[in-house]
């Protein structure tokens, strides 16, 4: 299970978007979209937050990359 990271608990959003990244890594912001049913500004600005809080970042190029969790940021 998600939870805390630096006392700062996630959002349901913050979770689908992290589980939605963990099956398919090389997901989409549109996708995501589509998936989760919000905007896809609102897709940007979670995402912004887990780069933040460190739990996800992006490797590769931004079109072919691919969603990397860093799981020890995540308290189980």
């Amino acid at each position: 299970k998600l939870g805390d990271r630096l006392g700062e608990k996630l959002t349901e959003i913050q979770k689908r978007i992290i589980h939605s990244m963990e099956k398919s890594p090389q997901i989409s912001i549109t996708q995501l979209h589509e998936k989760i049913g919000i905007s896809t500004t609102a897709i940007e600005n979670n995402i912004k937050k887990l780069k933040t809080f460190g739990i996800i970042e992006r490797v590769g190029k931004a079109k072919g990359g691919i969603w990397k969790i860093i799981t020890d940021k995540i308290a189980q």
